[in-house]
């Protein structure tokens, strides 16, 4: 893989995306962008999103990352 872009997750989320974080609070979504150019470069490409712990627990694959391509 390659890594194209990274950002944030500080949108807010329902309380039923806290319990699956194993958390009481947060803001865990988030939304990204890719311009024209990096969507040309990357078509037909898988989306892999990974979630990085800022508490040491694992860096894991979002659920269906890899599931949708770029048109």
């Amino acid at each position: 893989g390659e890594l194209v872009m990274q950002g944030t997750a500080n949108q807010s989320n329902e309380t039923a995306v806290n319990e699956q974080c194993g958390t009481t609070h947060g803001s865990h979504r988030f939304e990204l962008h890719l311009s024209a150019s990096q969507a040309s470069q990357h078509q037909g490409k898988a989306v892999y999103v990974h979630g990085i712990s800022p508490v040491q627990n694992g860096n894991f694959a979002v659920e269906q990352s890899g599931v949708h391509v770029i048109p």
